[in-house]
């Protein structure tokens, strides 16, 4: 039989947790940009040379993928997010009490490691786990605590920076940040995180007793179903357009205030608004295609949500002015959110999730070079060219390919294994 209400269903708590622990642990690297300035002068750095610190963050995030997917789907996967916390708290003390610029890389990569154990990668994985009919809402869910974080821990760290023992103290900004994000962390994952629904005698949501769905043993069968997903076309088909799709959101995310600075006419703090926008709009986005996609798919949704995107872009490349171009942002925030839950929902929802979590670690993994090479080819695109509308013309182009590639993929399993 299905879950009934007397059984008290523990996923939602779960997926609470999980979402309060991203908004804390991955929200925290939100906080780079605040501290970026000052830690470049503190340590008579070039901007460029501080600014590998998000390219290791994003490195440690696609080569862990895998294996914290496979720690998601056998275990166990509690300790090592507890264990990636005090990583993180570490990796924020070597950072904040050392001189020396090669430390202070060490430190970013340590912390980098601890925030990723704790991150996102297993936090999908164990969602996935828990719900099946309700899994894309519960995934919207998660995104939209990722986003929560970013809204308030970069004010929070520029007002510890202002209160400091000394001027723009970064050091002490981080250091007790660190302090309070792990101290809440670690109470919420040991009380409110369990990796299946099996360990406390229930199924997943919409999973009924003695069912294939609710069977989530770690077995040679569940091995074997992963090694043919990896010789799938889905598989790397999706793979590739979410990596598409992650490049297209990082080169807006970063280019936008200089695009409407050059295009509209308007100040760094005016046009810095729409990154505010894009940032709202995406946790409606998630929250609206999450609930949809339970019903419709998330195949329509995803495909619907980029050409949102498509239009928008094509709306800040007619130079509309200010006003118009911040609606569009909306949008584009509207088709970001809606793709964030989309990408780990169809790991489950495709191939199931018995292997969910590896297929999520595949995804970040063939993520990375499209998130680390995004930034500086859009870069030297701009510069070539002399305009930022190139970004967005190339951008368009990159999303058709990927809608294309999404529309020639299975979203659903080819056995009722979800």
């Amino acid at each position: 039989m299905i879950n009934s209400p007397k059984e008290n269903f523990g996923g939602w708590r779960v997926c609470i947790s999980l979402a309060v622990i991203v908004s804390l642990g991955m929200a925290l690297v939100n906080t780079f940009g605040v501290v970026y300035l000052s830690v470049a002068a503190d340590f008579n750095l070039d901007l460029a040379v501080v600014g590998l610190g998000m390219s290791i963050f994003m490195m440690m995030v696609g080569l862990t993928a895998p294996i914290l997917g496979k720690f998601a789907d056998k275990g166990p996967v509690k300790p090592i997010m507890l264990g990636g916390v005090v990583l993180m708290v570490l990796g924020v003390g070597i950072m904040t009490r050392t001189e020396n610029g090669y430390f202070l890389a060490f430190g970013m990569l340590v912390a980098s490691l601890g925030i990723v154990m704790h991150g996102m990668v297993p936090s999908n994985g164990i969602i996935t786990n828990w719900f099946i009919e309700r899994r894309a809402t519960a995934l919207a869910i998660l995104a939209v605590g990722l986003a929560f974080g970013g809204l308030w821990l970069p004010p929070a760290a520029a007002w510890l920076m202002e209160n400091g023992s000394v001027e723009n103290d970064w050091r002490y900004a981080l250091q007790v940040l660190s302090y309070i994000l792990a101290g809440i962390a670690m109470v919420v994952i040991f009380f409110g995180v369990t990796r299946t629904p099996e360990e406390v005698g229930q199924n997943p949501d919409g999973a009924v007793n003695d069912s294939t769905e609710s069977q989530i043993v770690s077995t040679e069968k569940d091995d074997e179903s992963f090694r043919l997903a990896l010789r799938s076309r889905d598989l790397w088909f999706t793979a590739i357009a979410f990596g598409m799709l992650t490049m297209v959101s990082l080169a807006n995310g970063t280019y936008i205030v200089p695009f409407l600075e050059q295009n509209a006419g308007v100040s760094k703090i005016e046009a810095s608004l729409a990154i505010s926008v894009i940032s709202f709009a995406s946790i409606i986005g998630s929250l609206s295609a999450g609930i949809i996609a339970d019903k419709i798919g998330s195949k329509t949704v995803l495909i619907i949500s980029q050409f949102i995107i498509v239009l928008a872009f094509s709306v800040y490349l007619s130079h509309p002015g200010y006003i118009i171009s911040i609606i569009a942002a909306a949008f584009v925030g509207l088709g970001i959110g809606a793709f964030l839950p989309m990408q780990p929902n169809s790991a489950g929802s495709r191939f199931g999730r018995a292997i969910a979590g590896r297929v999520i670690g595949i995804y970040g993994l063939m993520g990375l070079p499209f998130s680390l090479s995004v930034i500086p080819l859009a870069g030297m695109l701009s510069s070539r060219v002399g305009t930022f509308d190139i970004i967005y013309q190339v951008g368009i182009l990159i999303l058709l390919l990927a809608i294309v590639m999404i529309s020639v993929t299975a979203f659903e399993p080819e056995s009722d294994d979800a």
